[in-house]
């Protein structure tokens, strides 16, 4: 698992294909990048954890570890499923045999729970049901858990591949020129369920191109869940006065 992860996070930093990495077939000036990135990785505060038969508790004891000794503030937990153990867990609690949808619930509601209490940025992920393939645009009811699943989140996002409407309309409105090279093209779409607090429409989505062998995502365009073209504002990140150099 480790050694899946740092390749992961290799790519990622250097911009190198992780296969290129793992197969080391690389030309000098990649093998620069990567050895670098190795630097920046060895240095960084990251963490990874493996706990497969984990259950509520034991995530929690993981997360409070980490807050304590290493003052980390984000959590990427990988992800919200029924590995049986949590199951059996709730189950004990409640004295109730529990479906795979409450499961999942509860694992959201519990995770939530922990991003409060100790104060950090939480993210996961869960798997979608067939709904997805029949619903004009992704919902809540998308959801492996439910459409409750979604009352625990402060957003949520559904990934998918591009409709041929929605490659239709990029191509008509999307500039030709632009800062970046211009032979990328989306091959997603980030569908945005919900986003506590937003500005924008609820179901609007962004076209974006995925580089799986990177892991790095370039956006595109914005559309509401009609595919008619919106417009965002750009997020731009600054350090706190006391951090700039």
């Amino acid at each position: 698992l480790r050694e899946e992860v740092d390749i992961m996070c290799l790519a990622f930093i250097s911009n190198v294909d992780r296969g290129k990495i793992r197969r080391w077939n690389l030309t000098e000036e990649e093998e620069t990048r990567v050895l670098k990135a190795k630097d920046i990785l060895v240095e960084s505060p990251i963490y990874v954890c493996d706990d497969p038969q984990f259950t509520t508790k034991s995530l929690e004891l993981e997360i409070k570890d980490h807050v304590l000794k290493y003052n980390v503030k984000h959590i990427f937990f990988d992800y919200v499923q029924n590995n049986g153990f949590v199951a059996k867990e709730i189950s004990s609690e409640t004295n109730v045999p529990t479906r795979e949808d409450m499961v999942l619930l509860t694992l959201t509601s519990r995770c939530k729970d922990m991003q409060r209490k100790y104060g950090v940025f939480f993210a996961s992920g869960v798997q979608t049901n067939t709904q997805i393939d029949t619903l004009p645009y992704p919902t809540e009811a998308v959801l492996a858990g439910g459409q409750s699943q979604v009352r625990k989140t402060d957003g949520t996002m559904v990934l998918k591949s591009l409709t041929k409407k929605e490659w239709d309309v990029f191509e008509k409105c999307y500039p030709k020129k632009r800062g970046f090279n211009v032979n990328l093209k989306p091959n997603r779409a980030i569908h945005i369920v919900k986003g506590r607090n937003t500005q924008y429409e609820k179901y609007c989505k962004i076209l974006v191109r995925i580089e799986f062998g990177t892991g790095r995502i370039y956006d595109f365009m914005a559309m509401d869940k009609n595919d008619n073209p919106i417009t965002v504002s750009y997020t731009h990140l600054t350090l706190p006065t006391i951090l700039r150099v």
